[in-house]
């Protein structure tokens, strides 16, 4: 019962976000556990260790949980590690994880600004400055966050299935293009979200969205 997750009066068992995340193949080892939130009280969090090899990030794991997880109990904060943390009999404790592991809230503070100009997309490709900045910039107005860095994952900077909406709505209107939302949140972060934005400017077929 210690363990148990309080997220704003709903109580969350932390072996089903586990159990969750054990589906996916690269995931050989988590630990759930609550995260500290100033607006909830407490978030849900978790801890991995990947297969050797692997190389799947925060925001590739949350969008794994989609179809999987209901919002409450999708781990807000994923942190990647070559080793859990153990207890002093060897064995992983949930319990103040999140103080050893140094995280304070699920909330990621301000990001130092960073370089846009010179960022690149996956396979060396460039993504356009102006889509770039002017999707964080969205990122910044509709999260209200003060700075965004280009791969921050969305739900690690506060972004919900609210704001998700909002924020496709906001892209749609400053893009003009029409952009499915699964697509979009699949897209966690701004890179990935610029670079799917650029595809549905050259291409607004439904296949530019995959």
């Amino acid at each position: 019962m210690k363990e148990i997750i309080n997220r704003g009066g709903e109580t969350i068992a932390p072996r089903e976000i586990d159990e969750a995340l054990l589906e996916h193949p690269s995931v050989i080892q988590v630990v759930a556990f609550s995260v500290p939130d100033r607006e909830l009280g407490e978030e849900v969090g978790a801890a991995v260790v990947l297969a050797d090899g692997a190389a799947e990030t925060e925001a590739d794991l949350q969008g794994f949980l989609q179809d999987r997880l209901s919002w409450a109990r999708m781990p807000k904060r994923i942190v990647v590690l070559d080793e859990i943390p153990k207890g002093p009999t060897g064995k992983l404790q949930r319990i103040g994880l999140a103080e050893k592991l140094g995280l304070e809230s699920v909330r990621k503070g301000p990001a130092e600004p960073g370089p846009f100009g010179s960022e690149t997309g996956p396979r060396g490709t460039e993504t356009p400055l102006g889509i770039l900045e002017r999707v964080a910039g969205l990122w910044k107005d509709v999260l209200k966050i003060s700075d965004v860095a280009p791969d921050d994952p969305f739900l690690g900077v506060g972004g919900d299935s609210v704001t998700a909406t909002m924020l496709v709505l906001r892209v749609e209107e400053e893009f003009s293009v029409a952009v499915p939302l699964m697509a979009f949140f699949d897209a966690a972060t701004v890179r990935r979200q610029a670079e799917l934005i650029d595809r549905l400017m050259r291409d607004p077929s439904p296949r530019a969205a995959e």
